[in-house]
């Protein structure tokens, strides 16, 4: 089954192209994300070398494949080894776990920029390449695959389910036919243009999760997301993490609220537009609008002498000419 195409949608065939053409265009580099992958291979076995820590796996959008081009912060969860115990139980074991890791991450890289936040280390190997944000961590030993996270803030360890995001998550893309990662890109994508990083990328995949539990076409999934961002960010509204255990709505601040909300409200009100001019057979005026919503990323119409219909049950060459694929996006990069 194409998930691009379900049975039943409305979405036409030039709509379906320009969605599938924008998806391709947020996949992330193949070559920087092997390049990255050397990089956190070699910030790993340091580690280990060293006799820190046992253990270590990705979490974040990366893990949950939800990043969007380009590929920049990589958080990595770190577990550390027995002999550094005595550091969960101490006051102080936190940040004496932050200068221990730090000190090597510094050691193994005088040249990056390091910093350090509640939760994690960072590594940053310039703008035009990546970072990695190393989180210290003790595995918790109930039975469960949860783990005790450095907070620096409070002075302690703090218990989170990083594994159980990233099967939640997999697991609705896989209910949804692969679609869903693709369209939580989108509404991350559009909100990076919206809000800029003022508003989480984690919550944006908890709205997308929050209503989107089948297969749906990638149209008929952003209008259902931005519609269903405005009401759930509303007074009455609320929302919690794919797992169930946090509510985050509540930990935006106030501003940053109404002004997500503003947005969502209004990338719904288009997107309404667009949808019905789909529904009449308008495309090319669809995807118009779809194209001032997400940027120039998303590909516009063909310019044309004088307007131009083409029904949803017109042919895949005649849909493909009315789509104009941007072009390519090169990015500076280094490796080292």
């Amino acid at each position: 089954m194409n998930p691009l195409n379900p049975p039943g949608e409305p979405t036409s065939r030039a709509v379906q192209n320009a969605f599938e053409t924008f998806a391709r265009e947020l996949n992330l580099d193949r070559v920087e994300r092997r390049d990255a992958s050397e990089k956190l291979d070699e910030v790993t076995q340091r580690l280990r070398d060293e006799g820190i820590i046992t253990d270590a796996f990705l979490q974040g959008s990366l893990a949950r494949r939800t990043m969007v081009s380009p590929l920049r912060d990589i958080d990595e969860v770190v577990i550390l080894g027995p002999e550094h115990a005595h550091l969960r139980g101490i006051e102080g074991g936190a940040r004496g776990a932050a200068d221990l890791i730090g000190g090597a991450l510094r050691r193994q890289y005088p040249g990056a920029t390091h910093d350090v936040s509640r939760h994690s280390l960072k590594v940053d190997f310039g703008e035009d390449t990546f970072s990695f944000d190393v989180v210290p961590a003790f595995e918790v030993l109930d039975g469960s695959d949860d783990v005790e996270i450095m907070d620096l803030t409070h002075g302690l360890w703090s218990r989170s389910n990083p594994r159980e995001l990233i099967r939640v998550v997999a697991e609705r893309d896989r209910l949804c036919g692969g679609a869903f990662v693709h369209q939580v890109r989108f509404v991350k994508h559009w909100l990076r243009q919206a809000l800029g990083d003022d508003f989480p990328g984690l919550h944006a995949e908890a709205i997308a999760y929050a209503c989107i539990d089948e297969l749906l076409g990638h149209a008929e999934a952003v209008e259902r997301v931005f519609m269903e961002g405005a009401r759930l960010l509303g007074p009455l509204g609320g929302y919690w993490d794919p797992t169930g255990r946090d509510r985050l709505d509540e930990r935006l601040d106030a501003g940053i609220r109404a002004n997500a909300r503003a947005a969502f409200e209004g990338a719904a009100n288009s997107v309404n537009e667009a949808m019905e001019h789909v529904a009449r057979g308008r495309d090319e005026a669809a995807l118009a609008i779809f194209a001032d919503v997400f940027g120039p990323l998303f590909p516009r119409p063909v310019a044309q002498e004088g307007p131009r219909r083409l029904t949803p049950g017109a042919a895949t060459a005649a849909a493909l000419r009315s789509v104009e694929p941007p072009g390519p996006t090169p990015r500076a990069w280094r490796s080292s």
